[in-house]
């Protein structure tokens, strides 16, 4: 698909939903909200009404329902699948075979779809497209099924929003040093975790915690402005591939470990004495501890991480509201010095300042980040 990824958050789940009973996933059905706010009323609401993902008007989507479960999305509707007849006076209804998008929009017909909007609607569908076999004919609007005289999505077609699955591939240019911090997304999730994959990391690390760690930095960075691949490259080349001792879990307990994906106050200060401040951890092997941050979960740690990014990347006045709020993540952003702040406008200008000496720094990140690009 050519399409890349759009920013996806995952932390906003619907209460309620409709057991598949084992049937297959057969139809694609897209929606308008009529309204601005649906977020909070989708999570729950006395209707019952949910969906599979929300798309923001400029592209965020929300992913509300796990596909295994059906969305209360096209509850008094009929289709007719091979014959068979799935609506609420049959044996199965329409939820338990499709799965549903609901746009932000006011459903008026005159309310326009931005692109950014369509173009994250095409990459859900495409990946439902090719994960359920499913073929172009099987996507619908709400209208198509309703039985109640339901008009969404007006003001758009399928065909508007399937025309951008046929663009020629996206080719990535290759990044180098001088790529800006804030700059356009590369890459996808799935490609980055595959690499870690690919390339190893400690054994205490699933396939499926390189999945969580890549989509993690996806979600997040997209809505700060800096490119996710080029932040999960900085992660494993501080990390070493996830093998350092400041990146691990200990053991199975998922509370403790450190966790921390970019040296985020590590200074190589140790002491037999538990300290009083809290960037402190203990090495059991060691018996010492050692200065710098852990974090209870990947979420925490992607958001300093990128916190301290931006702290080094946009001048304190020039940082929008989000930027502002993932700064705010970064325990280390108010140690920062005055003449650190916003002075890396490209990934270069953080040799000798992220790292020192550090010559070398952003060369090795770029390279990693290609390599992810290119699948090496």
């Amino acid at each position: 698909m050519a399409l890349l990824q759009p920013p996806i958050k995952f932390d906003h789940k619907a209460r309620d939903w409709t057991d598949r009973q084992g049937l297959p996933i057969k139809k694609i059905v897209i929606h308008a909200t009529a309204g601005t706010d649906s977020l909070s009323w989708l999570k729950g609401n006395p209707n019952g009404t949910s969906i599979h993902y929300l798309v923001k008007k400029d592209g965020l989507c929300y992913k509300m329902l796990d596909e295994s479960k059906g969305a209360n999305h096209v509850g008094f509707s009929r289709l007719v699948i091979d014959g068979v007849v799935y609506s609420q006076f049959s044996p199965h209804n329409c939820n338990q075979v499709s799965v549903g998008i609901e746009l932000e929009n006011l459903n008026t017909g005159k309310d326009m779809y931005p692109e950014t909007q369509l173009r994250s609607a095409a990459w859900i569908i495409g990946k439902w497209l090719q994960e359920y076999h499913l073929q172009r004919n099987d996507v619908i609007m709400h209208r198509d099924c309703d039985t109640l005289g339901k008009s969404d999505a007006r003001g758009i077609t399928i065909l508007d929003i399937l025309r951008f699955l046929d663009e020629p591939p996206i080719m990535d240019s290759i990044l180098n040093d001088s790529t800006p911090i804030i700059g356009k997304v590369h890459g996808t999730p799935d490609m980055a975790a595959a690499s870690l994959t690919k390339h190893g990391t400690h054994a205490s690390y699933t396939p499926n915690d390189h999945k969580v760690i890549a989509h993690a930095y996806w979600t997040q960075a997209a809505t700060v402005g800096i490119d996710p691949l080029m932040a999960f490259a900085q992660m494993v080349h501080e990390t070493g591939c996830l093998t350092s001792w400041w990146c691990l879990r200990d053991g199975l307990s998922p509370s403790k470990g450190r966790r921390n994906p970019a040296g985020i106050g590590v200074t190589g200060e140790t002491s037999r004495i538990k300290p009083k401040s809290p960037d402190w951890q203990f090495d059991d092997t060691s018996k010492l501890w050692k200065r710098g941050y852990g974090f209870a979960n990947w979420t925490e740690a992607v958001q300093a991480h990128l916190g301290h990014l931006l702290a080094y990347a946009v001048i304190p006045s020039q940082r929008s509201v989000a930027q502002r709020d993932m700064v705010a993540k970064d325990p280390r952003a108010i140690a920062l010095p005055v003449a650190y702040r916003g002075i890396a406008k490209t990934w270069k200008d953080l040799n000798g300042r992220w790292a020192v000496p550090g010559q070398n720094y952003s060369t090795a990140i770029v390279k990693i980040a290609n390599q992810i690009l290119t699948q090496n």
